[in-house]
C-alpha cells in the first residue's frame, strides 16, 4: 500500500490565485502542496485529464483535508471522475473539495440584486459540472463547496487594476459600453478558501469584494490622463442625466449587480482590499 504524504490543504493548479493560497498558508504555519503542469517552483506535475481512468497521476498526490481546484470542469462527468480517482488513490481521505468558479454562472441578461440563490444559466457547461460537484456532497467522508469569484485582482502585479484596466477600456468607444464593474482581490480568495467553516460547505457562495463599481469611476481612479479624458467626454456627453460619479445602478437597479454579504457574515470577517 503506497504511503501519501499529509498536508492540510493540496491546490490543484497553482497559478496566480492559488499562489496567494500557498502564500497565506505558509504565513499560518498551514501544511500545502500544489501542482502545476510541468512541476515547475516545487510544485508536483499534474493535469487532469477527463477521459482517463488511470490512477496514476493521483498517486503521486499527497492527502490533504482541502482540494482547492483552481481551473474549469467543463464535463458534467469531470468532477466525479477526479473524486473518485483521487479518493481511490488515497482511501483515509475524508477532502473537503473548493471549486473556484466563476460570477458569470449569473446571467449578465438579469438586472438589481443577484444572490447566491438566484437562477444560474444552464446554457454555460461550467455550471452544469459545478452543480455535478455540489451533488456529490456526502459528510461526513467528502464534502464539496462552489465559490463563484467576481473579477479577480491583487495589490500588485499583473492583476493590479491599474495594470488591466488599459486592457479591459482601450479606447472611448469600450469605455461607452462598461457599466458596472465586480471585483474581489486574490487576497481575500485566499483568506475565504482557508476560512470556510464546517456549516458552509454543501453550498454555493458569491465572492466580491462587497462593492457594486462604476466601470468609469474606476478608470477616473486608477486609468491614464487619456482614459480619464473620455470619461470626461461621456459626462459632458450625459449631463443632463449624469452629473458625478458614480452612476445610479445601484439606486436605478438596471444592471446585474452581486450581493455577497452572506458569505462574509458567516465567514466573520469582512474583505481586507480595497479599491479606494
Amino acid at each position: 500500500m503506497l504511503h501519501h504524504p499529509k498536508v492540510a490543504v493540496l491546490v490543484l493548479g497553482v497559478g496566480p490565485t492559488g499562489r496567494h493560497i500557498l502564500n497565506l498558508c505558509a504565513s499560518r504555519s498551514i501544511t500545502t502542496a500544489g501542482t502545476t503542469r510541468d512541476g515547475c517552483n516545487n510544485t508536483i506535475p499534474f493535469t487532469f485529464d477527463p477521459s482517463s481512468t488511470d490512477p496514476a497521476p493521483y498517486q503521486a498526490l499527497p492527502t490533504a483535508q482541502t482540494i482547492v481546484i483552481t481551473f474549469p470542469f467543463t464535463a458534467p462527468e469531470s468532477p466525479k471522475t477526479l473524486l473518485s480517482l483521487y479518493e481511490s488513490s488515497h482511501p483515509s481521505a475524508k477532502p473537503h473539495y473548493i471549486l473556484l468558479g466563476s460570477t458569470s454562472a449569473f446571467p449578465a441578461s438579469l438586472s438589481g440584486w443577484t444572490t447566491r440563490n438566484s437562477p444560474l444559466d444552464p446554457s454555460i457547461p461550467r455550471v452544469i459540472a459545478e452543480s455535478a460537484l455540489l451533488d456529490l456532497h456526502c459528510p461526513p467522508t467528502r464534502t464539496t463547496t462552489v465559490l463563484h469569484l467576481a473579477g479577480l485582482c491583487e495589490r500588485t502585479g499583473s492583476r493590479k487594476v491599474s495594470n488591466w484596466i488599459p486592457r479591459a477600456v482601450p479606447n472611448a468607444e469600450a469605455l461607452k459600453k462598461r457599466t458596472v464593474l465586480h471585483l474581489i482581490a486574490m487576497e481575500d480568495v485566499a483568506r475565504v478558501c482557508i476560512g470556510l467553516k464546517d456549516g458552509m460547505r454543501g453550498q454555493r457562495w458569491i465572492v466580491t469584494d462587497m462593492c457594486v463599481h462604476d466601470y468609469w469611476e474606476v478608470v477616473w481612479a486608477v486609468g491614464s490622463e487619456e482614459a480619464k479624458g473620455w470619461v470626461r467626454e461621456e459626462l459632458e456627453r450625459e449631463m443632463s442625466v449624469v452629473r458625478a460619479l458614480p452612476r445610479g445602478f445601484v439606486t436605478e437597479g438596471k444592471e446585474r449587480m452581486l450581493d455577497s454579504r452572506e458569505l462574509w457574515k458567516e465567514l466573520g470577517i469582512s474583505p481586507g482590499w480595497s479599491l479606494y
